[in-house]
């Protein structure tokens, strides 16, 4: 991501469960913890577009998954550095998945200090072949590309 100055954003093809598009993994103190933002499933019609999915705001997994990265993180070296971002971040109201995942981008973007342009699809092109398709990458099913060594910290 970070050699590429320009990322299309596929938005516009048609919601998958099963995917990284809702959820994360973090390694606390108890291991590997999922954290999950509940959608709405439209019931009406039988797809949906990624760009058009609305988040349950029954449950607080703002609430959740900020003090879960607060449980997980809070002792290591530089999250307070980067701690009140997180916490503007997940003060924030989204009521589409689209603008969660769209702000977390922009924020590590920025506290990264990389200079990354986003740019999102108008319509669904099943075969791309002038760019890098990295579309498969956001299937939770498929093994990871990277293994990371581990380490203590």
């Amino acid at each position: 991501m970070v050699k590429k100055p320009t990322i299309y954003l596929e938005v516009s093809d048609n919601y998958q469960k099963q995917t990284y598009r809702n959820r994360t993994y973090i390694y606390g103190a108890s291991g590997k913890l999922m954290l999950n933002i509940p959608i709405i499933h439209n019931k009406e019609a039988k797809r949906q577009k990624t760009k058009e999915v609305k988040i349950e705001s029954d449950f607080d997994w703002r609430k959740q998954h900020l003090k879960s990265l607060k449980n997980a993180y809070q002792t290591s070296p530089f999250f307070e550095f980067y701690e009140d971002d997180f916490v503007a971040f997940y003060q924030t109201e989204f009521t589409h998945l689209l603008e969660v995942n769209l702000a977390s981008l922009k924020l590590v973007t920025e506290l990264l200090d990389l200079d990354i342009k986003y740019i999102h699809t108008t319509n669904y092109q099943p075969i791309i072949e002038d760019k890098e398709d990295c579309r498969f990458l956001i299937n939770a099913k498929n093994k990871p590309l990277f293994k990371f060594e581990t380490y203590t910290q």
